[in-house]
């Protein structure tokens, strides 16, 4: 897929599998028709490696969906956009059954310096949980009023620091960038402890195409050239309020 970023100064990105006979054709329009911004992976090493990003710049917008044609792949006019204005209110999951009698069972606990799951005695209060099923399989699951919900760890958490407005409701933060003309955007702020869910992510991530920044010190999470629109959607669909440098 290729799409713009938003505020970007001319930029678009290609995004989704690359495959080699894709790449052969990005290269040979690269020599032609197209300029192409390879930016290579900036996270530490690991068992998969990350691959470059793929940023192309452009002159007028009108143009980019007659080159996603010639490249053979989709087109979004801005992904980052489009997609913040869909973001539904967050909710649980389906129901789900109980954890098994037996079963090791975890509870996250949002109070602690550093959240993280800690052994559960009981599992009678409301709260976010996580156990293995009968199949082996480790689950997250949200208990409210005695019924049990299937949801992924990261809707869970902000659930819960809805459930508790522990915050209170800030636990999203966006400083603006410095520089004229670039006060609508700037880094979406999040700790490490609170990530995005899925969609929330893939948003902020395509913002700039690039994976976000790993503060080691104050364990957080950085998203950059997020425009301010984005960061109060995200913000609104999490239950959250949007904080600021103050927070």
């Amino acid at each position: 897929m290729l799409t713009r970023l938003p505020l970007a100064n001319g930029l678009a990105a290609f995004a989704g599998s690359r495959t080699t006979s894709f790449e052969e054709r990005v290269v040979r329009a690269e020599s032609e028709d197209i300029e192409l911004v390879r930016v290579p992976n900036s996270l530490p090493e690991c068992d998969i490696p990350v691959p470059e990003a793929w940023l192309m710049r452009y002159e007028d917008s009108r143009a980019l969906s007659a080159t996603a044609t010639e490249l053979g792949v989709g087109y979004s006019d801005c992904f980052a956009i489009q997609a913040a204005a869909l973001l539904p209110p967050l909710e649980p999951g389906p129901l789900a059954a109980a954890p098994s009698s037996g079963a090791a069972v975890e509870k996250y606990d949002l109070k602690l310096e550093h959240p993280a799951f800690v052994p559960a005695r009981r599992w009678e209060d409301d709260g976010l949980y996580r156990f293995r099923r009968a199949d082996h399989r480790l689950v997250c699951q949200i208990l409210r009023e005695g019924a049990w919900y299937s949801v992924s760890q990261e809707r869970g958490v902000y659930l819960e620091l809805d459930r508790l407005a522990i915050g209170p409701r800030n636990n999203i933060r966006w400083f603006e960038e410095q520089g004229k003309g670039r006060e609508r955007v700037g880094r979406l702020i999040i700790d490490w402890g609170k990530p995005l869910p899925d969609l929330h992510r893939r948003i902020a991530v395509m913002c700039t195409a690039l994976p976000p920044e790993f503060g080691m010190r104050h364990r957080t999470i950085t998203y950059c050239n997020v425009p301010r629109a984005v960061a109060e959607r995200i913000a609104k669909s999490l239950k959250q309020k949007l904080g600021g440098r103050e927070d």
